[in-house]
């Protein structure tokens, strides 16, 4: 195939004369020529969008060699981009986009080729490459499915710095000879970072999913309070506890490259029994990942999958097996994704991996992490060095060194680590699994904050012992029992005459000091008054929400509820956002009135029941924004005041969720007037204007393609997501919100795909994680007080009269300089002490800083 169309003479406007390669189908273009604003010649600014600083210049890196330097100097939203000329793709082609770069500092850069014209949301290929301080080339393939005249390639960053832009390759291939020279490139071997589990449960987790159309779980534990099943590692032998319902090992996500034959083998037996055992791949990207099912008995056996990626993604493994009503477990001895080495020499794996000292790595102050270093299968002449480093959320080196690990286990200490959030990393390059690892490290102020019902701070996690840990360590006080799932009716009340109550997972919760808020939702299909459009599998109880057909079975519900639960749990959300599609109101009702039946019926049995209960309402987009949701009614909040529907409600609780940049108070007055409705209306019905976010966070508008990287990547840095979840906090409780809830407490393994996971990373802590700690530790017994501007920093003052600690910031890419009230010292939103000038002052950017008393700062920090 001889094809490269002279079209690409014109693309990425290059201007410059075609280098010699190894096959006239590559092609390599400089970029030489610049127009009068600094764009390259032909290429065209595209942020006229975005909010941002930015500057285009030529700059040299010799005599001969001109690049493109790009400068990103603030961003108050979106991102910059610039768009290359079209090319036209071929069906069923494969084409390889080569761009050598280099950036300061360090960041993703997105490389894609997308429709010319608008709507632009049809994509070729899309991908965030990895640009460093060191020039290097960067790769992304794709196979076009059908054909394009017009593409665009697209190059985009969103950190400010700046980006060096080299030249650019592209490469048209069939499929057979795209193929063929991967296998060439590509890693040899088993991909999983921890396939014999000689790393123990290094870089797996469980999940438990129930089929509502067939069975419900005689226990709630795994699938309502998101308990996961157990899986533990028996000499070298990893074993999964077998449910009455869908057990599943879930491993790390890891980078495959497109097109690379794969074969995915587990070896399994059931301890006892014969039954289906199944593999399964999933990425976000490849709607039709393989799997399989097969049965399995005592014995040993192989279950294989073979095919080939469609393109380069991040994948993940899955094994799932399914017990009977007694207690079972499945033995897995082995998992291996093997690319292209299925011949490879048999034997041991080198193997190496640094395993942490509990579940989740985050430590309080004055605790000191303890790590095993593990290697194994090496041999006597097996180089066995290995270079690490620690580095915080700016990738700022605290400590380095190197360990000599034989054939074996080495103890390490983490001594002295303050406050804050770190990672440790690592490279072996002579180890074939893990040849370099990461593992995040947090550590928070001790365990003690403010409880009770004055605690402003709320979340949703799960419902077992790991959950009640997330929560003391974070020292947030409230769960809101939308995630877990064990107030829901189709929970407690799956069949007519079956009630499930969740007392085992309250009482931990309460016996740990933290508060609860119940939630009455989701009628059981049994109830529903319109079970043909159920709207099933659609979240983890199969069903989204459908009034009751049967009014007197709902109030029984919700007199069983607040009668048990008395003395336990005071407030009760009543439905979740039914001004959207989770409302599914009879034909002719609107959405408004619907809920306003549902109060009638919910209400008066609340307060019969538990006079001092109070009754939490959540409208979800009461603030409109872009990207409302199916179903959304604008109007719903007037339509349900006009109908008197405020007198059922003792509090009014928003949800709002907006992307890095787009700040939710920083303008309060733009939100008063419908806040400032609800107080006035609440006023008039005789109630307390009560306001609360019950369900917030920092949501993802910079996904990857739609075809999404990984589930992690929220389009910011982690001190970027750090100081967010500070400026949201302490600007909601500016505005008057009295409690905030933010959403996913649960990391990545045990919930579904959701755009708003800042405060975890496979079961460690992100910097956010860290930072909301730190939050609630230094504004610990304080309230909102004043609020004053000085420049851009916006400064919130917290109080109890004796003590003040003042949190200051300023929009996303702006800066100031502020000088300290006498006897205030800086810490920034992670726990780094801010030095000032040689004038007093400190410099404020978008990273929150606190100005606080030297006590109450060495108070925070447990120095």
């Amino acid at each position: 195939m001889t094809r490269l169309f002279a079209l690409l003479a014109l693309v990425f406007c290059l201007q410059s004369p075609v280098l010699a390669t190894d096959s006239e189908k590559m092609h390599r273009y400089l970029f030489q020529e610049f127009g009068p604003n600094g764009v390259p010649k032909e290429w065209v600014d595209d942020s006229a969008w975005a909010d941002i600083d930015k500057r285009f210049q030529a700059d040299r890196i010799s005599e001969e060699q001109q690049v493109a330097k790009i400068t990103l100097e603030a961003v108050r939203r979106g991102h910059l981009q610039i768009l290359g000329p079209t090319v036209p793709l071929q069906s069923e082609s494969v084409y390889t986009v080569r761009v050598r770069l280099r950036a300061t500092p360090a960041q993703p850069v997105e490389v894609g080729l997308r429709e010319k014209n608008p709507p632009c949301k049809v994509w070729a290929g899309r991908k965030n490459v990895e640009a460093t301080s060191e020039w290097t080339t960067q790769t992304l393939s794709f196979e076009a499915g059908a054909s394009l005249p017009e593409q665009r390639l697209i190059l985009g960053f969103s950190k400010p710095g700046t980006v060096w832009v080299d030249s650019i390759q592209i490469n048209e291939q069939t499929k057979q000879e795209f193929t063929a020279q991967a296998a060439k490139e590509m890693k040899a071997g088993n991909l999983l970072p921890n396939g014999d589990f000689r790393l123990g449960t290094y870089g797996w987790a469980t999940t438990a999913t129930v089929n509502r159309e067939t069975q419900y779980p005689l226990d709630t534990a795994k699938q309502y309070s998101l308990n996961p099943p157990k899986f533990e590692v028996r000499d070298h032998v990893g074993v999964l506890e077998l449910t009455p319902w869908r057990s599943t090992l879930i491993s790390d996500f890891f980078p495959v490259k497109m097109g690379a034959p794969f074969e995915y083998v587990a070896k399994v037996r059931r301890a006892h029994g014969t039954g289906p055992v199944g593999l399964k791949l999933f990425s976000p990207s490849w709607a039709k990942a393989p799997g399989k099912m097969v049965e399995v008995g005592q014995d040993w056996q192989e279950i294989r999958l073979k095919g080939e990626t469609p393109s380069d993604m991040q994948l993940r493994c899955e094994v799932m097996a399914q017990g009977d009503q007694q207690p079972g477990v499945l033995e897995i001895e082995s998992v291996r994704l093997e690319q292209r080495s299925l011949d490879a020499a048999q034997g041991p794996v080198p193997v190496f991996g640094v395993v942490a000292d509990r579940e989740m790595t985050v430590y309080e102050a004055s605790e000191t992490p303890s790590l095993r270093i593990i290697a194994a299968g090496l041999s006597a002449k097996s180089p066995q060095g290995v270079e690490w480093t620690l580095v915080d959320s700016n990738d700022k080196v605290e400590r380095k060194g190197s360990w000599k690990v034989g054939n074996g286990e080495l103890a390490f200490k983490v001594e002295q680590l303050p406050v804050g959030w770190h990672q440790l990393r690592w490279a072996a390059p002579w180890a074939q699994n893990q040849s370099e690892g990461r593992l995040n490290l947090g550590v928070v102020p001790k365990v003690g904050r403010n409880a009770g019902d004055a605690s402003p701070w709320g979340i949703h996690v799960e419902g077992c012992d790991l959950g009640v840990r997330k929560m003391q360590l974070l020292g947030i006080h409230w769960l809101r029992a939308q995630n877990p799932l064990w107030t829901k009716w189709t929970a407690v009340q799956p069949e007519r005459d079956v009630w499930l109550f969740p007392d085992e997972y309250v009482d931990k919760f309460i016996n740990a000091g933290l508060g609860i808020m119940g939630d009455f939702d989701r009628t059981p299909r049994w109830a529903a008054r319109n079970p043909s459009n159920y709207r099933a599998e659609t979240d983890a109880l199969d069903c989204k929400a459908d009034l009751p057909n049967d009014w007197p079975a709902w109030e029984e519900y919700v007199r069983q509820m607040v009668h048990r639960y008395k003395g336990k749990i005071t407030y009760w959300e009543v439905w979740n956002e039914p001004d959207i599609v989770f409302l599914n109101p009879p034909a002719g009702m609107t959405n408004a009135e619907a809920y306003l039946q549902l109060l009638e019926h919910t209400t008066p049995i609340i307060k019969k029941e538990n006079p001092e209960a109070k009754v939490v309402a959540s409208p979800a987009y009461v603030l409109k924004k872009r990207g409302s949701p199916e179903g959304y009614q604008p109007d719903f909040v007037e339509r349900l005041i006009e109908a008197g529907g405020l007198k059922y409600i003792d509090i009014f609780a928003i949800h709002h969720y907006l992307g890095y940049g787009e700040r939710l108070f920083d303008k309060p007055e733009k939100y008063q007037e419908k806040l400032g409705t609800i107080r006035t209306a609440m006023k008039a019905a005789g109630k307390s204007p009560v306001l609360w976010d019950s369900e917030w966070g920092i949501i993802n508008f910079t996904l990857s393609t739609r075809n999404i990287d990984l589930p992690s990547n929220n389009g910011m840095t982690g001190e970027q997501a750090a100081g967010e979840s500070v400026v949201w906090s302490v600007g909601q409780l500016a505005a008057g919100l009295e409690k905030i809830f933010w959403y996913d407490g649960q990391d990545n393994f045990y919930y579904h795909f959701h755009v708003t996971k800042n405060l975890f990373e496979y079961r460690q802590p992100a910097p956010a994680f860290v930072a909301f700690a730190l939050l609630t530790k230094t504004l610990d017994g304080l309230t909102f007080a004043s609020e004053r501007k000085e420049g851009t920093a916006r400064i919130l003052a917290f109080s109890d009269g004796a003590q003040t600690v003042e949190v200051a910031y300023t929009p996303p890419g702006t800066h100031a300089q502020l000088l300290p009230k006498k006897g205030q010292v800086a810490l920034d939103c992670l726990g780094r002490h801010v030095q000032a000038s040689t004038k007093g002052e400190i410099e404020v950017t978008s990273i929150p800083v606190y100005l606080l008393s030297s006590a109450r700062m060495d108070a925070v920090l447990a120095r």
